[in-house]
């Protein structure tokens, strides 16, 4: 059996989703996965993460380190992460998930040092250029032995576009999903609209982390807007952060209130996904848009900003605004979608690499080519 370390938080996030997805349809006799969390409050250690108790349910060792400041500035933090993978000698695969070519360079570092041959870097994000991603990305490169991109713009913007497009090391994978908890089930909307007491609204719906990169408060104007046009609609953002209670205020300034509800972090995705007519991701910018995927395989039309990855349209449901041209486009495309009939277009993404039990082969292929 290959035991895994992946670095990464076990929060309830669009990363640790992707990576759960793939953990609980892997065959734990032959992959094991264990889980390497960085605290910036010791308090928040003793508690426990969405899917801590999960993870440790399915076989995985959780491993906790505290770091008050950026751990690139914290010596005695990378010294117990060199310790803690050099005391699990079972250990033998690191899967690192980072954006940051600083720091992620050092714990691939780190890896190398503690003896581990194969070292994972695994880009989820696209960021604006820096100096300083400059500065590290060669490290970065030579350290790391697999470099994964959920997207093309994710993995050049962690490793560089050229050295991405060109090295043998380089592999996009995709954050694949159970396809049949998403597709579109009649039944299951009109029991989930019920539910939600939504039954003859116009229901938007956002899923992401709140945010800045989410940029929420520019959906909020827009919305603003919309409901002068149709007060019939209603918003529905599932998804927490530190954001909320700044959203929250917004929403009460602009005298939305009554027609946003802020569902929090949430289990049932797929099903508001069916009770929802709209989805929008009007996001700064993404390493690719996860959630867009999983709503066009329940058919659900697609607003997303023009900064988000081409690579997330795998069906033509997809439209995408830019964000810098104001609220009213955004508001005439949604109500171009009233009374959109929904149909089923889950080969369509099935056929574009998000089965889950397709991209599990690929991600063991890559584990036990490894060895």
């Amino acid at each position: 059996m290959v035991r895994v370390l992946h670095i990464c938080s076990l929060m309830l996030g669009g990363i640790e989703t992707a990576i759960m997805n793939y953990y609980r349809h892997m065959d734990r006799d032959k992959v094991q996965f264990d889980f390497l969390c960085t605290y910036r409050d010791r308090n928040q250690m003793s508690v426990k993460q969405y899917y801590e108790e999960e993870a440790i349910a399915l076989g995985a060792r959780v491993f906790k380190l505290y770091s008050k400041i950026n751990p690139l500035m914290n010596p005695s933090y990378y010294y117990s992460f060199f310790r803690t993978i050099k005391s699990n000698s079972d250990i033998k695969i690191i899967h690192i998930h980072g954006d940051q070519p600083a720091s992620t360079s050092m714990r691939a570092f780190l890896a190398r040092l503690a003896g581990l041959s194969v070292r994972i870097v695994h880009s989820h994000s696209v960021l604006d250029f820096s100096i300083k991603q400059s500065v590290f990305r060669p490290f970065l490169r030579f350290f790391a032995t697999h470099w994964l991109g959920c997207s093309l713009d994710a993995g050049q913007s962690l490793f560089g576009t050229r050295a991405f497009n060109k090295s043998k090391k380089a592999i996009i994978f995709t954050n694949a999903f159970n396809l049949k908890l998403f597709r579109f089930n009649p039944s299951t909307r009109i029991r989930k609209r019920n539910e939600l007491e939504i039954e003859n609204n116009l229901i938007i719906l956002a899923v992401a982390r709140l945010h800045p990169q989410k940029n929420h408060e520019f959906l909020l104007d827009v919305f603003a807007d919309l409901i002068c046009i149709h007060p019939n609609a209603i918003l529905l953002i599932a998804g927490d952060g530190d954001l909320r209670a700044k959203l929250e205020k917004k929403s009460y300034d602009l005298k939305i209130t009554d027609n946003v509800r802020f569902l929090g972090a949430r289990s049932d995705i797929a099903d508001l996904m069916q009770a929802a007519d709209i989805f929008v991701l009007p996001s700064i910018h993404e390493g690719l848009g996860i959630a867009a995927v999983e709503a066009q395989a329940a058919g659900l039309p697609c607003l997303l900003s023009d900064t988000i990855p081409k690579e997330v349209k795998v069906t033509d449901l997809v439209e995408f605004i830019p964000i810098n041209i104001g609220s009213k486009v955004w508001v005439e495309r949604v109500l171009n979608y009233i009374n959109f009939e929904r149909s089923d277009t889950l080969e369509a993404v099935r056929d574009a690499g998000y089965d889950i039990n397709e991209a599990v082969k690929q991600l063991k292929n890559i584990y036990f080519l490894c060895e």
